[in-house]
């Protein structure tokens, strides 16, 4: 995989190129794009077959689906842990950039293969997958 970067203009600092890799140094990504969409239908179990790779050419209703955020926009400047209440900036799958609360994204379901906090979290793991809706039209 290679590298991949989000423009990061996380409070009080400059915009700069934040590594979008998963290290919460700034862009997440969605992870609908590494399973099939049944993976998040919210009763599934860690099969393997389910383990295949999305295009985004699958998203459903692409000017819903989120694909990237600046996770670094939501730390907590006391804690390092993120929190919801801040329009953060939102790259959607046509292509558009919008800034919403994620505390008003659509309620996440369980993806059987992560266990750690990520788990359950709003747009990291969207009902449907690349099926789905983060945020109503």
């Amino acid at each position: 995989m290679g590298s991949h970067f989000l423009v990061c203009c996380a409070k009080n600092k400059s915009p700069a190129l934040c590594p979008v890799d998963g290290s919460g140094g700034g862009g997440k990504e969605s992870t609908a794009d590494v399973g099939h969409p049944r993976l998040w239908s919210g009763s599934a179990s860690a099969l393997e077959k389910y383990k295949t790779a999305q295009r985004v050419s699958a998203v459903m209703m692409p000017s819903s689906k989120v694909l990237l955020w600046d996770e670094g926009y939501l730390q907590n400047e006391f804690d390092d842990k993120p929190y919801f209440g801040i329009r953060t900036p939102m790259l959607f799958a046509d292509q558009s950039v919008r800034s919403y609360d994620p505390a008003d994204a659509s309620e996440p379901v369980v993806n059987p293969f992560e266990t750690s906090a990520v788990r359950n979290e709003k747009l990291h793991n969207t009902r449907d997958g690349v099926q789905g809706v983060d945020f109503q039209p």
